[in-house]
């Protein structure tokens, strides 16, 4: 069968275009010590130790051995936080230990984080002062009003509420408000009663 000049290009290109895929889905080079690995997107350290040793708690010795390497090869990453690796960054995977090798590496690995609790005790752990600031139903009270006697009174309100607020934010340098009373508790047309309508004499 003769073949056309354009149904042989686009023969070819599809040649091309497969041969690259195969190649670029061939595995890194391996030996016998271990083999090359590149981190991708959403792995961690203990990730990949779980894939290769089926054990997240190994991940110190690709950290180790990834150093090693870079120590050697620049194109191999510096691992200098185990919580830190970046997509692209090449990694080395030792060979899996044995067993022996392996429950050694588990016994010797730091834990991940430390408890709240004892990252509080530490005499390096930041501490910080927090006052809380509560207030609860103002009763009705919005305006400066006392309704019983019929006369304002400067002891109750939104307005002493808000200098009660303001002195005890400028005695602490950190403060957190809470407020978690109803705004209006009791009737709503109080101070509709006392400040528009008015209320009869006697």
């Amino acid at each position: 069968m003769k073949l056309t000049k354009p149904f042989f290009w686009v023969l070819l290109f599809a040649l091309i275009f497969v041969t690259s895929g195969v190649v670029g889905a061939a595995p890194l080079p391996q030996d016998e010590d271990g083999q090359e690995y590149v981190v991708q997107a959403d792995d961690w350290l203990s990730k990949i130790a779980d894939k290769f040793y089926g054990d997240v708690l190994a991940y110190p010795t690709i950290m180790d051995a990834t150093n090693a390497k870079a120590a050697e090869d620049e194109s191999f990453a510096v691992i200098d936080d185990a919580n830190v690796i970046e997509v692209g960054q090449k990694l080395w995977i030792p060979a899996a230990p044995d067993g022996e090798a392996m429950e050694s590496m588990e016994a010797e690995a730091p834990a991940d984080t430390a408890t709240t609790d004892e990252a509080m005790a530490s005499a390096d752990s930041p501490t910080i002062e927090l006052r809380l600031l509560e207030t609860t139903d103002i009763h009705v009270h919005i305006m400066n009003y006392n309704y019983f006697s019929d006369s304002e009174d400067d002891a109750v309100g939104l307005a002493k509420t808000a200098t009660l607020i303001k002195q005890a934010r400028e005695e602490a340098t950190n403060s957190l408000l809470i407020d978690n009373g109803d705004l209006i508790q009791g009737n709503p047309m109080g101070d509709y009663m006392a400040r528009v309508q008015g209320l009869d004499d006697g």
